[in-house]
């Protein structure tokens, strides 16, 4: 997302490592229980969304966004 705005919220997340080649399903199955257990982005990879639970409260954030943004 390129715009500058209240509602947009970023990840506070860094690039521990990157993986370049085939990887077994195995090994990417134990991989993500590992390192990205509770990780939505995982969760959406396989899914297509995020969880329900992440839903809400990007939902919560967003609608209190605009608000802070008029007190200020």
């Amino acid at each position: 997302m390129t715009i500058k705005s209240p509602a947009h919220i970023e990840a506070r997340s860094n690039k521990v490592f990157k993986i370049n080649g085939p990887l077994k399903t195995e090994n990417w199955v134990e991989l993500c229980s590992h390192f990205f257990t509770a990780n939505p982005l995982i969760f959406e990879y396989f899914s297509g969304e995020y969880p329900k639970h992440t839903t809400e409260t990007l939902r919560r954030i967003r609608a209190r966004a605009p608000q802070e943004a008029s007190q200020t």
